[in-house]
C-alpha cells in the first residue's frame, strides 16, 4: 500500500501525487522526503539514496524533486488494531444514532 508517511493513509488516486498534493486525512505533503522510496534515515548527512537528487533539508516538507517515487508504506501490526478499532467504533456509532 502506498500512502501518507505521517498517518498512513493510503493514496488512492493513479500515479505519483504532485508537488502540492497533501493527505486527506492529516494535510501533510506526500510529495515529501518520506514519503519517497529513496528515503533512507539511516544515511547520516543525505536521507536520500539517489545520487542525482539533490540533498533534502527538510524531509517532512513539499519538496520539488523530480525523482521522487511514492514508497510502499510498512503497516504494523499496531497500525491494523488502530484501523480495526476506528472501523468497529465507527460502525457501532452509526448503530447508536
Amino acid at each position: 500500500m502506498k500512502g501518507c508517511h505521517q498517518c498512513g493513509t493510503a493514496w488512492t488516486q493513479p500515479g505519483s501525487p504532485g508537488f502540492d498534493a497533501q493527505c486527506i486525512k492529516c494535510s501533510a505533503p506526500l510529495h515529501a522526503c518520506k514519503s519517497c522510496r529513496h528515503y533512507d534515515p539511516s544515511r547520516a548527512w543525505n536521507w536520500c539514496k539517489s545520487l542525482s537528487a539533490e540533498p533534502p533539508r527538510d524531509a517532512d516538507g513539499k519538496n520539488f524533486c523530480e525523482e521522487f517515487d511514492l514508497a510502499t508504506l510498512v503497516v504494523t501490526d499496531e497500525q491494523k488494531k488502530r484501523k480495526s478499532r476506528e472501523a468497529f467504533d465507527r460502525l457501532f456509532k452509526k448503530l447508536k444514532d
